[in-house]
């Protein structure tokens, strides 16, 4: 179950003016309340766009934003799946990681030199299933852009934009091989 309250702003402060044929203020904010591990969430924008002149327009927004998991993410019941899958201590692969990994291998009592023939020989089984603990992906970024539609080229239009967006508690499936090698 989730409840929601959202909203909208536009609010135009400039029209028509010199180095301001319009000026825009826009927003928007919403509050979810989750009854899974997700809790409640909090997402807005702000921004607006910019007209100095007609024939180019400024657009600039900042936005926090979320993606809860979903009922598959957190409740998926475990299902049995194969893969041949490179056991990372084994001597063929133990090179292939981060410089860490032949003593992190030793101190799991994997000799030097280990060959792992049951891995190598046949696919491995191994359980993946839902995550009742998983919490909102967030989001922050910034979108800067410009539009030029020059009143001369009846019909034409450039734009341009920028963009930056970090991205913090990213819901992903992880495959058995990245696990292992993690």
């Amino acid at each position: 179950d989730v409840k929601e309250a959202f909203g909208e702003l536009s609010l135009p402060l400039l029209k028509d003016l010199p180095f301001a044929r319009e000026l825009t203020l826009t927003g928007a904010a919403r509050y979810s309340d989750y009854n899974t591990s997700a809790g409640s969430t909090f997402a807005w924008n702000a921004g607006g766009p910019w007209r100095p002149i007609n024939d180019l327009r400024f657009r600039a927004n900042y936005s926090r934003s979320v993606r809860v998991p979903t009922l598959d993410d957190l409740y998926s019941s475990p299902s049995q799946n194969f893969a041949f899958l490179q056991d990372p201590c084994d001597a063929l692969y133990i090179g292939n990681g981060t410089t860490n990994r032949p003593t992190n291998c030793s101190a799991q009592g994997i000799p030097a030199g280990y060959v792992n023939t049951a891995a190598r020989a046949a696919s491995t089984g191994y359980l993946s299933a839902g995550n009742p603990f998983l919490t909102e992906e967030q989001s922050s970024s910034w979108t800067i852009g410009a539009v030029y539609t020059p009143s001369f080229l009846p019909g034409f239009s450039f734009t341009a934009d920028y963009y930056n967006i970090q991205l913090k508690n990213r819901i992903e499936t992880l495959g058995a091989q990245t696990i292992l090698n993690q």
